[in-house]
């Protein structure tokens, strides 16, 4: 604990400050697929126990009419100083694969499936979309850019071309988010969606946010601005394409490793407001709040992360994955995550009167724009 509080510290040192009491909720993964049912989950943890490790994997799938609405619901009971509702700043993947069309390829070719089409293959999602665009239009619910798909697509294609058991297995299932500590046959990571295994995959990855980009603009109506790539992993190489199509923010870790082609990474400090060579600007996270991950008391280990972010001077920007607020594979999930982030709320409060709920798109704005308060 004690090496963990020196970190915390030194992690809130570097980077732009404000005396105010700004609060962003960031969360991952909204539009991507895991297990579609409970059925198909408690089959594969039942033939690949190590699944049941993964708490993401046992509680998160697509979310619903019902997961969205009661999220917002709790949102608009709260108010900051100047009267806005807390916010999330979803971070969205825009598409899935498309099981039938790979599969009518022989594997050969790999086709998407854009996610409010996949929306349409659920039960309970059909209002999903126009939820969304409520969520937009109350300043509640602001998505932004987490990659085209959560997936490594050339990892993933080579592993069905090679027949690897446990990854033509999901595929029959809809299921893709296999990891090497999942199975001993998956020698690597399809969730890492922007690493690196050989210079080919730097030529996709481009065409992809091309692609990705502008999916997303056809859905919700307006450019991404902010981009947080998927489980970390981002090469430098690709900001000067991303700051054309539209980003100006990326959310990454304080110390990145930063894929390359030849496999190994290259080490990176980054901190808040860090301007990169492409005019891409750097946000970083310092808080968690994953209550649905396990028995801790989340409230109190984020509030511990809250309270540093403001003594050293900086916003306090809490990362908080879509898997805390879905009840499609577990009824009792969301009830659990809801209820934890509704005790949040009600203790930020109490505790920070004058907090100031932001997206982090308004975030970016205000270190790029704005002066120090």
């Amino acid at each position: 604990m004690l090496k963990k509080a020196i970190r915390q510290r030194l992690a809130n040192l570097l980077g732009w400050s404000t005396h105010r009491k700004i609060l962003v909720f960031e969360s991952d993964d909204w539009g991507s697929t895991r297990f579609r049912d409970k059925k198909t989950r408690n089959f594969f943890i039942k033939k690949y126990p190590k699944i049941a490790n993964s708490w993401m994997d046992c509680v998160d799938t697509i979310e619903s009419n019902e997961d969205l609405e009661r999220l917002f619901e709790l949102l608009f009971q709260y108010k900051d100083k100047y009267n806005n509702n807390p916010k999330i700043t979803p971070f969205c993947n825009l598409a899935n694969p498309d099981y039938e069309r790979i599969e009518e390829s022989g594997f050969n070719s790999y086709y998407l499936e854009v996610f409010t089409e996949t929306l349409k293959r659920f039960d309970r999602c059909d209002r999903v979309e126009i939820l969304y665009k409520d969520g937009i239009r109350n300043n509640i619910f602001i998505p932004q850019y987490h990659g085209r798909e959560h997936i490594h697509i050339n990892r993933w294609m080579n592993a069905l071309k090679s027949q690897v058991t446990p990854v033509v297995e999901g595929f029959r299932h809809q299921y893709w988010s296999f990891n090497r500590s999942l199975h001993d046959l998956v020698n690597h990571d399809f969730r890492v969606a922007y690493d690196i295994d050989r210079a080919l995959d730097l030529k996709s990855q481009l065409n992809i946010d091309k692609s990705g980009l502008g999916i997303f603009e056809s859905i919700f109506g307006y450019k991404a601005r902010v981009m947080v790539p998927p489980n970390g992993f981002l090469s430098t190489k690709l900001e000067d394409n991303l700051f054309d199509l539209g980003i100006r923010y990326i959310g990454i870790s304080k110390l990145q490793n930063e894929p390359t082609h030849n496999g190994k990474k290259i080490k990176r400090i980054n901190y808040l407001g860090k301007k990169s060579k492409s005019g891409i600007r750097y946000i970083t996270r310092n808080a968690i709040f994953e209550p649905c991950k396990d028995n801790s008391d989340w409230v109190d280990l984020c509030l511990r992360d809250i309270e540093i972010a403001y003594r050293y001077k900086k916003p306090a920007i809490v990362s908080s994955h879509r898997a805390n607020y879905v009840c499609g594979l577990d009824n009792k999930n969301s009830s659990k995550g809801l209820s934890s982030l509704r005790l949040l709320l009600d203790t930020i409060k109490k505790k920070w009167p004058d907090v100031e709920f932001m997206s982090t798109s308004q975030l970016g704005d205000l270190i790029v724009n704005g002066r120090h308060a």
